[in-house]
């Protein structure tokens, strides 16, 4: 593992509403919140992508605010987080 863990998702779908709510929280009740990773998204000529670069040490932040939210995309992508970053080790 390189110590980054990456993520892209299309700006025009659903899970880019939960990706920026979960990343968009700044310091949360636990206080916690992500310092090491990186955001960005990159501009095409029709949408764009928003790109999640996640510091392996915010891993539980991450998986933790998408269960949080409740929603069945957000389960989906927090298990399909940890099967791929453990998968990876």
């Amino acid at each position: 593992m390189n110590g980054k863990f990456e993520i892209s998702v299309s700006t025009m779908t659903d899970d880019f509403s939960l990706f920026k709510k979960v990343i968009n929280m700044g310091i949360d009740a636990r206080l916690e919140a992500f310092t090491e990773s990186n955001f960005y998204v990159k501009a095409k000529s029709i949408g764009g992508r928003l790109y999640l670069d996640i510091d392996e040490s915010e891993m539980q932040i991450l998986i933790r605010r998408l269960l949080e939210t409740k929603t069945e995309s957000g389960e989906m992508w927090a298990d399909y987080i940890i099967e791929a970053y453990y998968e990876e080790d």
